[in-house]
């Protein structure tokens, strides 16, 4: 049997049409790729994962946010004194450290000192010298020198320390432990203000007194810092010596334990 094979033939002005459609096709394609393509992509490089920063720069990080562990901080008299008390931080909750600012006698600058503290007798561990400003300018400079104090210790630095201040001419304070005891604090003053008796008061009406002192010209309750467990307070006085003068800050440590009274 014989297939006859019929093929269409477009007549010529159709498959010039065609011819046109085809190239118009192209055109609106190509631009579609330029219009859609990133012109700086041939440009772009690929910076690999972001720097991460040296352990210089993270312990500068971590020794500059000391700073921000206020309980005192004033650099002229108009302030009411001057100098500065910065919490640094807990070795469990019977060791903390503090760095303490003074002004010097010998150059009108300020010396800095860390001094490490045991709140369970507040007995001083240590006190060492970690700037002079007569010619250096700042502690925080001076990481190398302290991290390594604080490591022999076993002591963290604290990011975020529960720090309590005083309000005003404040001298009685409360504490709350993790099973939501209340605990009290009063600093007595006797002598014109030259005298202090520190009494904490448990929940269940028992007392002991946890610290005492004299012969300054008056004393200044700051408030407190709480370890991280709340099973312990470190109270901070200021006395005034006179003549402008502060004394080194005065740190009682009070256990928030009934039993302990």
């Amino acid at each position: 049997m014989k297939l006859n094979i019929y093929q269409k033939v477009l007549p010529l002005s159709s498959r010039y049409s065609l011819v046109q459609w085809t190239i118009s096709l192209a055109i609106i394609g190509l631009s579609l790729t330029i219009a859609c393509s990133n012109p700086n992509e041939d440009n772009a490089k690929d910076d690999g994962p972001p720097e991460k920063p040296s352990n210089h720069d993270t312990r500068r990080s971590s020794i500059e946010g000391i700073k921000s562990n206020v309980l005192w901080e004033s650099f002229s008299d108009s302030e009411g004194g001057t100098g500065a008390l910065y919490f640094v931080g807990w070795q469990s909750n019977n060791l903390a450290a503090f760095i303490s600012s003074q002004e010097s006698y010998e150059c009108g600058g300020f010396n800095s000192s860390i001094f490490i503290q045991n709140l369970v007798n507040d007995k001083i561990l240590l006190s060492q010298e970690i700037a002079n400003n007569c010619d250096e300018k700042d502690w925080t400079h001076n990481g190398n020198q302290i991290l390594p104090i604080l490591n022999k210790s076993n002591i963290t630095i604290s990011r975020k320390p529960r720090i309590y201040l005083a309000d005003g001419d404040q001298y009685t304070d409360i504490a709350t432990n993790r099973q939501n005891q209340i605990f009290t604090v009063d600093i007595e003053l006797s002598n014109s203000g030259k005298r202090y008796k520190a009494i904490a008061t448990a929940p269940n009406g028992k007392q002991k007194v946890i610290g005492r002192g004299s012969d300054h010209e008056y004393y200044k309750y700051i408030g407190y810092v709480q370890s991280p467990d709340l099973s312990r307070i470190a109270i901070v006085l200021r006395a005034y010596i006179g003549y402008g003068y502060w004394s080194d800050p005065i740190i009682i440590g009070c256990q928030l334990d009934e039993n302990s009274f």
